[in-house]
């Protein structure tokens, strides 16, 4: 009679049976995922790591969806079910970036219903209102709150200026806008979009930025005056290829940035200061070499003088000190300029709800932040 293995034996072939298996599995990992997605020894670590993030990012992904499309059926008075579902599917598509060679990202193209952007630019409707013979082109740079996240093609800032300006009979040029905003960018990177945008397209009349917002958020990127992935990019470099790239972007700018968390609010505020301020003058500079007109507006946000932060639905809850010394150097540099507008105290106005997010307006306020400007650079309108 055939003598049965003792346990121990059975045991040790299962273990080595399993070594074999995770010996094989391994190597493929290897070969199809590690060698190009991996930050750890093995690639099996990575791969669960990977799995993992993609269930929790969907799962995330899936809650974002429900409270976006709460708060558009909210500012939307719950009369627009239909809209607000194909807006929050539509920014959700739109929501990412492609390479850029000199500017580091952009939006990537999107052709929608009611989101559509091509190259640097939004759509805009209208993007033109005819009029006059004559036509005065307005070039509008800045973040996310600028290119219009979460509103559609007609509701943005741009938008907006066009709409008001065709509905005023004193203006009689007819107006041309392009919708130059980009999500993540701040003013530096903004004048450097400008100063590309230039070599290929007609000089406009007036290039306005909508700035404040990414200049603090996007610390500490904003101090150094680079772009908001530089951090992330140099460790890709240096080979520390990303895998879960959702955290690791997030994780690799820290790390390169740790040096500047210890910074005072106000230490931050006067470099921050410093940085707006030579690029406004560079624009300035461009702008004499190109003669078209600027205007800079330093706008609202959320953080700074808004007594109903905390009872909003919408806004974000949370505190940044930096502004408290930031924003009153800011509207004491604005008075010294004649094209500046200084929107930091509008939150405590006529609008009802001014956001529809965390940090993005509502379409009532970004039909308030069009007429501060229309108003701001009327004069240049009607000569």
């Amino acid at each position: 009679m055939e003598q049965k293995p003792s346990r121990l034996k059975r045991l040790l072939y299962y273990i080595l049976l399993c070594l074999f298996c995770m010996f094989l599995v391994e190597a493929f990992l290897s070969i199809a995922f590690h060698y190009k997605y991996g930050n750890n020894k093995l690639a099996i670590v990575d791969f669960f790591i990977s799995a993992k993030s993609r269930v929790v990012n969907s799962k995330l992904n899936g809650q974002e969806s429900e409270v976006q499309f709460r708060n558009q059926q909210l500012i939307r008075n719950g009369k627009a079910d239909e809209l607000s579902k194909e807006i929050v599917q539509e920014m959700a598509a739109a929501n990412a970036f492609e390479f850029d060679p000199w500017l580091q990202f952009r939006n990537i193209d999107v052709t929608s219903k009611h989101v559509n952007t091509t190259g640097f630019i939004r759509k805009s409707i209208p993007s033109f209102v005819a009029k006059g013979i004559d036509t005065f082109r307005v070039w509008f740079f800045g973040g996310s709150t600028m290119w219009g996240f979460n509103v559609t093609d007609d509701e943005t800032i741009p938008a907006k200026f066009a709409q008001l300006y065709s509905q005023a009979a004193k203006y009689k040029k007819s107006l041309e806008v392009s919708n130059y905003g980009v999500r993540s960018y701040y003013s530096f990177q903004e004048m450097k979009l400008l100063q590309d945008r230039l070599l290929y397209e007609q000089t406009p009349d007036l290039v306005i930025f909508l700035d404040g917002l990414n200049d603090v958020v996007f610390y500490p990127a904003p101090l150094h005056r680079e772009p908001f992935y530089s951090g992330f990019l140099r460790e890709y470099f240096k080979g520390n290829f990303p895998f879960a790239r959702g955290k690791n972007v997030t994780d690799s700018i820290e790390r390169y940035y740790i040096k500047d968390q210890n910074r005072s609010a106000k230490e931050k505020a006067n470099i921050l200061l410093n940085n707006y301020s030579l690029t406004t003058e560079t624009v300035s500079r461009t702008a004499k070499a190109y003669a078209f007109n600027t205007l800079f507006v330093w706008q609202p946000v959320p953080y700074y003088n808004y007594s109903n932060q905390l009872k909003d639905p919408f806004c974000d809850k949370d505190s940044f000190p930096v502004y408290a010394f930031l924003n009153p150097a800011i509207e004491t540099n604005f008075k010294k300029m004649n094209n500046s507008l200084y929107l930091a105290n509008m939150l405590d106005g006529s609008v009802r709800f001014p956001f529809i997010d965390r940090v993005h307006y509502s379409p009532e306020m970004n039909t308030a932040i069009a007429d501060s400007i229309l108003q701001k650079i009327d004069s240049l309108l009607i000569n």
